[in-house]
């Protein structure tokens, strides 16, 4: 748990907490009591933190992230076509996915904007952070292109 002093009269206070050993929290309101509960990482897991943004570096609030496995070719489903989660970016254009180590891919869409078809795959490593930067580009951006 963290405490926070928060000045009187001064609005809702928010909080980002990022650690290794705790999952991260962006731009959280702080409650009345000023304590922000922590939640530790699993232990067996990695991160892949995603963040999203058009092409002046501005982050995409709510773009869905669609998170997908590498095919298992020893089996007879194809892995490659199952979407295994299926997230919104915050308002810093971010998600933090918790995965087993492992390779997947990641595609992102957004309403008025390109999709991104599966990139990666990006590999997750066991308690570390893979970090992905991608772009999405509106029609508005096509038409300023030469």
């Amino acid at each position: 748990m963290v405490i926070v002093n928060q000045p009187a009269g001064c609005g809702d206070l928010r909080a980002s907490v990022s650690s290794d050993a705790y999952k991260s929290i962006t731009n959280q309101i702080v409650s009345a009591d000023n304590k922000i509960n922590l939640i530790k990482n699993d232990i067996d897991k990695g991160q892949l933190t995603i963040y999203v943004e058009n092409i002046h570096n501005e982050p995409i609030k709510d773009a869905s992230i669609k998170i997908y496995l590498v095919d298992n070719p020893a089996t007879n489903v194809d892995e490659s076509q199952i979407v295994i989660y299926n997230k919104t970016t915050d308002f810093y254009g971010k998600y933090i996915f918790n995965l087993n180590p492992g390779n997947y891919f990641v595609s992102v869409s957004k309403s008025g904007f390109l999709v991104i078809p599966r990139q990666g795959p990006y590999n997750v490593i066991l308690n570390s952070n893979k970090t992905v930067n991608l772009k999405l580009l509106s029609i508005a951006d096509l038409d300023n292109f030469d």
